[in-house]
């Protein structure tokens, strides 16, 4: 089975693009594509250049020039670095920027995977995604693998966690995760590692002064519900045909802070979690769980969708 064939990596803001970090970058992206046995398209964003205010200076043809240049010399400059490997590879420059013109560029294009450096923002010490990554995350149709920014990590994929939730409706959803995973942590002979997180529903009034539910009835019942989630992990990842060897996590927990605190104890390299697909105002929110997981992680992730 070959996981993905066509990769897209995006390039925004292509200036500042030939620094030695987005170097190394580039080489990550080229040795996860070589390892996939896949191709890669590498295609530069740029906004369309507005008519200026003072034409004596320098014309809008001439900035359009300037930046088709610039941009040229970062596109050649990762084919380069795909070719040395033995990487097919193509470029292009697209006018238009936005995560809007991505997203239309990888369905045109037929890419299944894109591919793109995170952004990130900083307050308080707290690392943020950017508006523009997390819009990414929300309106993509294939799966989005956000490689972290310098300083990168090793080039090769040692540990690798996929994020369940074993609730009714998330069969095909799951099923297409550990099928990335599996193939994935083959691929690159890293070991895996599955999680799931569970809570008694009503949990915090169960346990309120204002429900006087005796302890050991609160006991049986956490019991219950861990056995139940315990036998739907264990079914999915029969199906799944997952080995032995895969490192079963089942915590109790809220799933966002389960996720984040597992992927940092283990030093994960590699993230991957899914979302639902929404239509209409709902698709603005990529949901609550993989949101919080998402702005968070200092490690690679893949966010997948149904299909």
């Amino acid at each position: 089975m070959t996981l993905f064939k066509h990769l897209l990596f995006p390039l925004v803001r292509a200036n500042a693009h030939l620094s030695p970090e987005f170097l190394s970058a580039v080489e990550l992206v080229v040795e996860l594509t070589h390892d996939l046995g896949a191709k890669i398209s590498f295609i530069a964003f740029e906004d369309h250049i507005p008519d200026i205010a003072a034409p004596w200076l320098v014309s809008q043809h001439q900035l359009v020039e300037i930046r088709t240049k610039d941009c040229q010399k970062v596109l050649k400059a990762c084919v380069d670095v795909a070719q040395k490997k033995g990487v097919e590879a193509d470029s292009d420059l697209v006018w238009g920027g936005g995560v809007a013109q991505i997203v239309t560029e990888a369905h045109q294009r037929r890419n299944d995977l894109v591919i793109k450096i995170a952004e990130h923002w900083k307050f308080l010490n707290i690392h943020r995604l950017s508006g523009d990554d997390m819009s990414l995350l929300r309106q993509s149709g294939v799966p989005v693998w956000l490689i972290p920014p310098a300083p990168l990590p090793s080039k090769k994929i040692k540990t690798l966690l996929v994020a369940l939730d074993v609730a009714y409706g998330n069969r095909q959803l799951n099923l297409s995760m550990l099928a990335i995973a599996q193939n994935l942590s083959l691929l690159m002979n890293a070991k895996l590692h599955v999680v799931h997180s569970w809570l008694l529903a009503g949990e915090d009034y169960i346990k309120g002064s204002i429900a006087h539910i005796p302890e050991h009835s609160t006991a049986e019942a956490e019991k219950k519900v861990f056995l139940e989630h315990q036998k739907r992990l264990t079914q999915l990842l029969d199906e799944a045909q997952i080995t032995s060897s895969t490192k079963q996590h089942l915590i109790r927990g809220k799933a966002s802070e389960v996720i984040c605190t597992l992927a940092k104890e283990m030093s994960v390299d590699l993230l991957i979690m899914g979302t639902h697909a929404r239509q209409g105002f709902d698709r603005l929110m990529l949901g609550n769980t993989a949101e919080n997981v998402a702005g968070s992680l200092d490690c690679s992730l893949i966010v997948v969708r149904p299909s």
